[in-house]
């Protein structure tokens, strides 16, 4: 199961994003975080942990901290692990699968948070075994499980640029996720049509005490 989340942040956030990368980034070669297998098909850059990329990483942190979908897709217990992204003409990420824990923190889920538009550049097209290719507009973010086998097609004209990082969910099987967000989604439902009723009572039940058991 996967999640996309429309405007996470507005153009005004993208903006003053931008703004610090442009003016304040500096670059470095993306195999440094990759593994031994990954870094043989990771052609990028990615932002050097400068005050340029703890700017970027806070307004994430921040964006995702406030958004009500990604807290009740991911159920975090912690966002960790940004890398600021930058893939030009013949740069590529291909198939590969996250490491199981970064930086020594388990890696349930892994984002990607498109800071340009799709107009901005051919290629750089995000796929999964469980999704078709994603190219989203910028300040929209795709939330997939990190176990996914995934690549980043070639980019063939201009810039891909993005953040992406990893979530440690109080759930960690995905499965269990799944029937939470849809519990979640129809208590919410119950809650709009009919108010507080026997039957939401019973749904938000259910769902409490499966977050209780599976955390």
């Amino acid at each position: 199961m996967f999640l996309t989340i429309e405007n996470l942040f507005n153009e005004d956030d993208l903006r003053q994003i931008n703004c610090i990368i442009d003016e304040r980034g500096e670059w470095e070669d993306g195999k440094t975080t990759a593994g031994i297998a990954a870094s043989q098909v990771k052609v990028n850059e990615q932002l050097k942990h400068t005050t340029a990329y703890h700017a970027v990483c806070s307004a994430v942190k921040n964006a995702l901290d406030n958004n009500y979908l990604f807290k009740v897709f991911a159920l975090p217990e912690e966002v960790h692990s940004f890398i600021v992204s930058k893939t030009t003409v013949g740069g590529m990420y291909g198939e590969h699968v996250d490491n199981a824990f970064i930086n020594g923190k388990r890696t349930d889920l892994s984002f990607t948070i498109f800071l340009n538009n799709p107009g901005d550049y051919e290629g750089g097209i995000l796929s999964s075994d469980i999704f078709d290719g994603v190219k989203l507009n910028a300040g929209d973010a795709v939330v997939y499980p990190s176990s996914t086998l995934h690549e980043v097609t070639e980019v063939t004209s201009g810039t891909r640029l993005v953040c992406c990082g990893w979530v440690t969910s109080r759930v960690k099987d995905p499965l269990q996720r799944g029937l939470l967000f849809d519990l979640n989604a129809a208590k919410m439902s119950l809650l709009a049509k009919q108010g507080k009723t026997e039957e939401f009572d019973l749904v938000c039940k259910a769902h409490n005490n499966l977050l209780r058991m599976w955390s």
